[in-house]
């Protein structure tokens, strides 16, 4: 297992799904987070991907994309990814 995080840089509205589950479904204010999920595979849509940042397992951030509008990012655990955040 691993865990993702999302901040929004904007005010978006996200739908995290790991592992088949909707583990977090709403409005991030810009600034916001929407706290550490755990999975193996994710699914995360954004009403603004340049308005989105991810922050992995590991303490890195990092941008999917840099759409004004609608986008949805599949992710997945891998050999470098870090145990989760609890």
């Amino acid at each position: 297992l691993t865990s993702i995080q999302v901040t929004a840089t904007d005010d978006i509205y996200v739908t995290i799904t790991a592992d088949g589950n909707v583990l977090f479904d709403g409005n991030l204010a810009a600034g916001d987070s929407s706290g550490h999920v755990t999975g193996n595979t994710f699914e995360v849509y954004t009403s603004s991907g340049a308005s989105t940042r991810f922050t992995d397992a590991c303490g890195d951030d990092f941008m999917m994309g840099y759409e004004a509008g609608e986008a949805t990012y599949p992710l997945q655990k891998d050999d470098q990814s870090c145990a989760p955040v609890e």
